[in-house]
């Protein structure tokens, strides 16, 4: 599948849900239903190099990173390690954090990086 057709999907479909992120696991759980009920290929906690883990691969080509903290600089210098990896054709940062839905759609090493501000469940 074409990463810029991933990308799309991943920025409609994971807001379309309620999640619950008392903790990341409880968000990767949620991310992981979403994906799953997307029909979309993934592998959870990848490891891309000895000092770079993505929280999702999805499709072999898009990263998923999940933050419940954090600050949008944090955020940037891990998603920039990230698109300076020939492996990673964009990523989208899914967080609960206010930042999230301030933050720009960028391009990073030339890929674009998409950010996705998820809501918490109602019970």
């Amino acid at each position: 599948m074409d990463p810029a057709l991933i990308l799309r999907r991943l920025v409609i479909e994971l807001p379309r849900y309620r999640y619950s992120f008392r903790t990341e696991a409880n968000l990767h759980a949620g991310i992981t239903k979403v994906l799953y009920a997307a029909g979309l290929a993934y592998e959870h906690e990848h490891v891309a190099t000895p000092a770079d883990r993505f929280d999702f691969l999805v499709e072999g080509a898009v990263v998923i990173e999940a933050k419940i903290g954090g600050s949008l600089p944090e955020a940037m210098t891990q998603v920039n390690r990230y698109c300076a990896l020939d492996l990673v054709q964009g990523v989208v940062v899914v967080s609960t954090s206010q930042w999230a839905r301030r933050a720009p759609t960028a391009r990073m090493h030339g890929k674009p990086v998409h950010f996705v501000d998820v809501q918490r469940q109602a019970f």
